[in-house]
């Protein structure tokens, strides 16, 4: 038999028993009760690398979702994040032309699956989502990262075009609340209109560049709340 790639089903077996292996890493398959986008980000052997132009230069999701089974599990995972009732869903707006299955990526398009589980990889690692599971949880501790990680968040934003594409909404929805109460009750800070974030920046930009722009506009941001 063929699988929807139209691949040997052998080939799919051996696809999903290397995921699989990939995916837990140190931990025993016994010790799993679901594969999950949280056994994902919490194996850190998985966390993607990248090149200084935002490029992903590691493999290991690439190879987990070779697997058309740990592909439909983790596409439906994703798709639940951006559209059901966490913080995600309240600031993405995904594509209508998105790619949750590498069957459908055209030749030039973005596997938008890959990307996404990339970019929310790196972007785990600063913002916690495991135990901020809202925007004020967010809102409390982004402002103090230091330069590492202001980068690490930055090039996690630009490496998916599903946040790229939503940097305005997600982050003055993070920063927007606390900033006006801050201006508020300190009128040496700017307005808030003059610093937010706005989408039509990170128009036409490499990564890299929407990266830079992103660290400007994040540091411009913090430095009126310090004040």
């Amino acid at each position: 038999g063929f699988d929807s790639y139209g691949n040997p089903l052998q080939k799919e077996l051996w696809n999903l028993l290397t995921g699989v292996s990939v995916l837990l890493g140190d931990q025993s398959l016994l010790e799993l009760d679901e594969i999950s986008i949280e056994v994902l980000i919490k194996n850190p052997d998985l966390i993607p690398e990248y090149d200084e132009n935002c490029n992903v230069t590691s493999n290991e999701i690439e190879v987990i979702l070779k697997s058309i089974v740990l592909e439909e599990i983790f596409a439906n995972a994703s798709i639940k994040l951006c559209t059901g009732t966490g913080y995600l869903a309240a600031v993405l707006d995904v594509p209508s032309d998105v790619n949750w299955y590498k069957r459908n990526v055209l030749t030039g398009e973005e596997y938008d699956l890959q990307t996404f589980l990339q970019s929310f990889f790196i972007m785990q690692e600063i913002l916690d989502y495991s135990n901020n599971k809202d925007i004020l949880s967010i809102a409390s501790m982004i402002t103090n990262l230091n330069p590492e990680e202001v980068g690490q968040l930055a090039t996690s934003v630009v490496i998916s075009r599903i946040f790229r594409n939503n940097i305005e909404k997600m982050f003055n929805a993070i920063f927007g609340a606390h900033y006006i109460l801050k201006a508020y009750s300190n009128p040496s800070i700017a307005p808030w209109d003059s610093v937010k974030f706005v989408q039509a920046d990170y128009v036409g930009n490499t990564k890299a560049q929407a990266r830079d722009k992103f660290i400007v506009a994040y540091n411009k941001i913090c430095a009126e709340l310090k004040k």
